[in-house]
């Protein structure tokens, strides 16, 4: 029976091959090992949750990132800004945060990969939000 030797996600059969005595030199063994090494592939399950894990990014992102610019609006009428600046920031926290652990929940093979992707899916919101709501500069020197 050959060992297997599991590193991360890749899989290593070590087996011995030659195993010879050098007597003209020296009275050291010389040991020869093959390494075959086993992939996982992606299985269906987690090709499949890979959509709803986009789309929750998105959404998380829209929810985060949308409810930072309410508070934004909101901030030069409201009586108590701290309030309502610290207010807004934990429950748009709880949320995203409650999101990515929902991603972690779901996929179970590949987890890592699925928040990273949904955590990329949250920053390219992030990227569309700010170009919507950045103000358009006119530069008529041209």
């Amino acid at each position: 029976m050959n060992p297997v030797i599991e590193i991360g996600k890749k899989q290593f059969l070590v087996s011995l091959v030659n195993v010879s005595f050098m007597l003209k030199k020296t009275t050291l063994p010389v040991i020869s090992i093959k390494i075959e090494t086993k992939t996982r592939k992606f299985s269906m399950n987690s090709l499949f949750f890979l959509p709803i894990t986009i789309a929750l990014g998105i959404l998380l992102g829209n929810l985060y990132f949308r409810g930072l610019w309410m508070t934004v609006l909101q901030l030069p009428t409201t009586e108590n800004p701290i309030l309502l600046t610290f207010g807004s920031f934990f429950v748009r926290m709880a949320i995203a945060i409650a999101g990515f652990a929902l991603v972690l929940a779901i996929a179970k093979e590949y987890a890592i990969w699925h928040l990273l992707i949904c955590v990329v899916a949250f920053m390219w919101v992030r990227n569309r939000i700010i170009h919507q709501v950045q103000p358009k500069v006119r530069n008529d020197a041209y």
